[in-house]
């Protein structure tokens, strides 16, 4: 991209919508889960995500709420029917 000195160029470098999604939806469920741990609505959570997902709702979990996770499972999972997410998580080590 043209920038304003003699002979300078910048770079801009293209928005990744699906990406900042993905850390939006993990903000969202971050604050959901505080609310729900707070309010004393669960006293262990399994979190079952997209690995990149995970690992984008892991940073941004408050630390009460980390307390409780007693397993992660790195799936995408996303548009499957609800008896095969239970027959893949119950073929789960642990």
């Amino acid at each position: 991209m043209p920038d304003t000195g003699q002979g300078q160029r910048s770079a801009l470098q293209e928005v990744d919508w699906h990406r900042l999604a993905k850390e939006r939806f993990a903000d969202d469920l971050a604050d959901t889960l505080y609310g729900l741990a707070h309010k004393g609505r669960f006293d262990r959570l399994v979190i079952c995500a997209a690995p990149r997902v995970l690992g984008d709702l892991r940073d941004r979990l408050h630390k009460e709420v980390a307390a409780r996770v007693v397993a992660e499972i790195p799936k995408t999972l996303t548009n499957h029917p609800l008896d095969q997410v239970e027959r893949v998580l119950r073929a789960e080590p642990g």
